[in-house]
């Protein structure tokens, strides 16, 4: 045999082991999706012969499939975590809660204190939630209505709950870094401009004074005072960590108005209770 024919039959050779491989992940693919109605599943356009045009089909099929699970969200709109189901969005090239955190365990299962009043508020140096307007804390604006803030708005953490080893955010998700924020900014328009797109418009409910291009849906959760405890901006600003420190005694934050299109950056102390965003990991 001529070496020519040998390269040849080594190649066709190949060729079938790589074309039956491929039919047999497809072929499972397929199966799991209960898309092909034939007997046998790889003949997918049922004329009895498993030829070059199923296996296009079915190449188009895995196509789509990875096509989904590369995405940022890998094809979901809701995560339950610790009791709650939240709706995610995909944008900017990646996957958010659609929504502040409720959480009120780490990671690991462990509590997150809370509610803590004023005065432990204020001097606690471990991680804490609270919710806006929870106890007999003074409310400088916005509803003290728990329940109702608790389900628009979320919990409010300090900085030692976002930092905190065991993990404030569900497995496969963090805090977001202020390069994730930067990230979130910059496709739509920066920080001059994107603040309009992440806040909710006056056409969603719960409502604000955006145009959620994003799907962000930010809302004016408010935020809780380092130093008495005490509630403010509840009508009138959206205050988010970032997992980013600013210093010894800082965090770096992203706040949103409701009189401006813009969205600033934010050195806040450890003992502000702000809300969360969740990011999924890469």
């Amino acid at each position: 045999m001529s070496r020519m024919s040998l390269f040849s039959t080594r190649s066709q050779r190949a060729f079938s082991a790589v074309f039956r491989l491929t039919l047999a992940l497809i072929f499972f693919l397929d199966s799991a999706s209960g898309q092909t109605q034939c007997e046998y599943n790889p003949d997918v356009n049922c004329d009895g012969v498993i030829g070059a045009a199923d296996l296009l089909s079915l190449l188009t099929l895995f196509s789509e499939q990875t096509s989904v699970a590369a995405s940022p969200c890998g094809g979901d709109t809701t995560l339950f975590w610790d009791g709650y189901a939240y709706d995610l969005v995909e944008t900017a090239g990646q996957c958010w809660l659609a929504e502040n955190l409720r959480s009120t365990h780490y990671r690991n299962g462990e509590p997150i204190e809370g509610p803590l009043n004023d005065a432990f508020w204020g001097a606690t140096t471990s991680g804490a939630w609270a919710i806006y307007g929870d106890g007999d804390s003074q409310i400088y604006d916005g509803s003290g209505d728990e329940v109702s803030n608790l389900a628009d708005f979320g919990r409010l953490y300090n900085w030692w709950a976002v930092e905190d080893e065991r993990g404030l955010c569900p497995f496969g998700w963090h805090v977001p870094s202020e390069e994730d924020w930067d990230q979130l900014s910059l496709t739509f328009g920066g920080n001059l401009e994107s603040g309009a797109a992440l806040k909710a418009s006056p056409n969603d409910s719960p409502a604000w004074t955006g145009t959620n291009e994003s799907g962000f849906s930010a809302l004016p959760g408010g935020k809780r005072d380092d130093g008495l405890g005490h509630y403010s901006h509840g009508t009138t600003h959206a205050h988010f960590w970032s997992a980013t420190p600013s210093g010894s005694l800082y965090g770096w934050s992203r706040l949103l108005y409701t009189n401006f299109g813009n969205i600033s950056e934010s050195s806040e102390p450890h003992n502000e209770g702000l809300s969360v965003r969740c990011l999924k990991n890469d």
